[in-house]
């Protein structure tokens, strides 16, 4: 397998590329299709390779895109604990920027977070997907069984000086010890530096 980060307007997104699949973790700003498919043709990926994606938190720079890329035919994964925040990311779109509201049709692959190892690894992923509150409720990482983890907007231990978001609450250290259970030693955060050491 193979890690893409894909990196505009201050945002990191993934491409995980296995011979079976190819996966997009994260689903850029609205308004932005032009300039993601710019960065795309500029590391020479071609969209219509790109086969899933999934949002690890249904916030506006990780789930702009989301219904523009549905339209481009790359199918959506969802766990079911995120869909009840899918309406609600309504709330934080500016209008202006275009931005389309996210179906959920019978090509959204929608699971259980118990239920995601049997379709990751019919995608080429040893991976399951954890849910990692602390940022926002319905926040998940995806984990892969080697220890890297994708993990949105989740806090980073010991890095607030870098410009990672920050904040306190009791979800955080839960989601942090679910990483340290699974296995987790890199974590592949959505902002600042990329990757680094899991140091709980």
């Amino acid at each position: 397998m193979k890690i893409l980060p894909l990196t505009y307007m201050s945002t990191h997104y993934y491409l995980l590329i296995t011979d079976k699949a190819t996966v997009l973790v994260d689903a850029g700003w609205p308004g932005t299709l032009g300039k993601f498919l710019h960065l795309l043709r500029s590391t020479d990926i071609r969209p219509e390779t790109i086969t899933h994606f999934f949002v690890t938190h249904y916030h506006p720079d990780h789930a702009g895109l989301t219904q523009e890329l549905q339209d481009l035919g790359i199918r959506l994964i969802v766990a079911e604990t995120q869909l009840a925040a899918i309406p609600l990311l309504k709330q934080w779109i500016k209008p202006a920027t275009g931005w389309k509201e996210i179906s959920i049709t019978k090509e959204t692959i929608v699971i259980p977070i118990s239920g995601s190892r049997p379709l990751l690894q019919r995608l080429g992923l040893n991976a399951q997907f954890a849910h990692t509150p602390g940022h926002s409720d319905d926040s998940v990482s995806l984990i892969l069984d080697s220890g890297e983890a994708f993990i949105g907007d989740l806090p980073v231990p010991n890095f607030a000086s870098l410009g990672y978001p920050t904040g306190e609450n009791d979800d955080i250290p839960r989601s942090y010890a679910t990483l340290k259970a699974l296995g987790v030693h890199t974590l592949y955060p959505a902002h600042g530096p990329s990757p680094i050491p899991f140091q709980p």
